[in-house]
């Protein structure tokens, strides 16, 4: 087994309830006394002797590079000092009023019941924490490219380099044949991590095409998929991969989607209350991988995070003012609209702006800085598999792939059409091969169809958020109307007709309701804590 620490606290207060194996995947801890304080970390394998000097990493590879997926923490008696990577890929969370710092947020914030309404505005606005800030006046994150220091002085940020600054990661230009080259061995060079299995959950989109066809011994592969069509056998990803799988004569299973929205405890004892619940689904899709490889457990999981953005999928990416702000946080729906919220939060918005607001204008900073900014939330896609076992690396948080394919000429990288010729090349060209598939996204609507949500304490939000609209949400999940199943009929059987309706603001209001659920159900847990 990879001996690998996969995340640690550090702070006066030793949690005794607390257990890091959230999964049940036999995650260990170790604790270290270091005068007033404690460290604990945890992970797989031996990792006492990670710890046997005065300085870790989280790098399953133990790689002190900061240009990729990692964290350097260098601890002493009374002191921790955390760098962070330079996407800021794995949230650090730390608490300014008792200096406890952990990789996981509710270590920082069991006993805080000081709301910041700043931070409570974005969290409500974009769906997660947001600008360094969560809900709590206390408890901040550490943003990308900065170190965290704790010691007999007190508490302190200092932001340090940003290799993205260079004037060649901004303005130089990269053939896309080497970029692939770089990407391709970027990709073999991770798998090397150990001899087991790679498990690459597939869409059949083209991040998980690029990656099941560049990984050089394609015997390793246990490709994955789930659907997210009413029918998820027929759903576009699932035809798409088993016909990737059938091509390149690799291993492939689909993953049947269940009851996620039980898992919601899990979700909330990974993430506490730095974003909304969301991806229950992937604990699902994992939970079932491990039943399906057995024994295969420590297999490498290599993830197409963020792919696409590098790829050229971002079109238009351009921010006049603060108020375009919003643009650098796709919420999918998972937020509440600003006219809803009776919080604000334009200090954090305006202070972000001033910062960034020249550097912005450069188009591949702005797609940088729209990673960086939801980072905190799309980091599930790494840690979840992560707690479950697998040692999870991806080529697109490395800082030389992304310098390679930000690089190639915007005209190629518009609409990725550098992707789509080098797929046709590859004779993967998936879209033009008469595949049969429904595309509907009915995920989160068959998870309202299967549970009896809990209403949502209306007076609890109160100068919060609008209370007619918290009262309209229960009202939604409870019943279902016709016009609410007619309205999503018409997007399964015409979703060309459902994109025209999208477009002009006809969306599914049971999804909708369901959406604003999951950003509203844990900040309700906060009724008797709200200042």
């Amino acid at each position: 087994m990879l001996s690998r620490i996969i995340g640690f606290y550090f702070g006066t207060r030793l949690h005794q309830d607390f257990d890091p194996d959230i999964f049940r995947r036999g995650v260990r801890s170790h604790t270290l006394v270091l005068g007033n304080f404690f460290l604990v970390v945890w992970g797989f394998g031996d990792i006492e002797n990670l710890v046997k000097g005065n300085r870790f990493v989280l790098s399953p590879s133990g790689d002190n590079s900061l240009l990729t997926r990692n964290l350097s923490v260098i601890f002493g008696i009374n002191s921790i000092e955390v760098e962070s990577d330079w996407l800021g890929s794995i949230p650090v969370f730390y608490n300014l009023s008792n200096y406890s710092v952990s990789t996981l947020s509710l270590l920082c914030s069991l006993d805080e019941c000081s709301i910041d309404e700043e931070g409570l505005a974005c969290y409500l606005k974009y769906g997660y924490s947001a600008f360094e800030s969560t809900v709590f006046t206390n408890v901040k994150f550490l943003r990308y490219c900065s170190r965290l220091i704790v010691n007999d002085e007190g508490i302190k940020t200092i932001n340090i380099k940003d290799p993205v600054l260079q004037e060649s990661f901004l303005n130089d230009e990269c053939d896309e044949k080497d970029a692939i080259s770089v990407v391709s061995k970027i990709v073999n060079d991770l798998v090397e991590l150990n001899s087991a299995k790679v498990v690459i959950p597939t869409s059949g989109g083209y991040d998980s095409r690029f990656l099941n066809y560049l990984l050089k011994n394609r015997s390793r592969i246990e490709s994955f998929t789930y659907g997210i069509s009413n029918v998820q056998a027929l759903s576009f990803e699932a035809v798409y991969a088993g016909r990737l799988s059938e091509i390149l004569g690799t291993s492939w299973s689909q993953v049947f989607l269940g009851n996620f929205w039980s898992l919601r405890e899990d979700w909330f004892n990974l993430y506490g209350y730095s974003t909304h619940l969301h991806g229950m689904y992937q604990i699902d899709f994992y939970q079932q991988i491990c039943k399906n490889l057995g024994d295969k457990t420590d297999s490498i999981l290599l993830s197409g995070i963020v792919g696409d953005v590098w790829a050229g999928s971002v079109r238009n990416l351009t921010l006049g003012g603060v108020n375009d702000v919003y643009k650098l946080f796709y919420s999918h729906g998972m937020s509440i609209d600003s006219e809803y919220i009776n919080v604000k939060n334009s200090a954090l918005e305006d202070g972000f702006w001033r910062e960034n607001k020249e550097l912005l204008q450069n188009h591949r900073y702005a797609e940088v800085m729209l990673v960086r900014t939801k980072m905190l939330l799309l980091s599930y896609l790494m840690e979840v598999p992560t707690y479950m076992g697998f040692v999870s690396v991806s080529p697109f948080l490395d800082y030389n792939v992304v310098k390679s394919m930000i690089s190639i000429p915007k005209h190629r990288r518009f609409s990725r059409k550098w992707q789509s010729d080098f797929f046709n090349f590859a004779n993967l060209n998936l879209e033009d091969m008469g595949l049969k598939f429904k595309v509907d996204n009915s995920l989160n609507y068959c998870q309202v169809l299967q549970n009896n949500f809990e209403e949502l304490d209306v007076e609890s939000f109160k100068g919060i958020v609008d209370l007619d609209r918290v009262k309209w949400i229960n009202q939604k999940l409870k019943s279902i109307g016709l016009m609410d199943r007619f309205h999503h009929y018409i997007l399964i059987s015409w979703p060309l007709f459902g994109k025209v309706l999208h477009k002009i603001g006809l969306r599914s209001r049971v999804t909708i309701a369901y959406n604003e659920y999951c950003v509203l159900h844990n900040i309700g847990r906060l009724r008797n804590n709200i200042k």
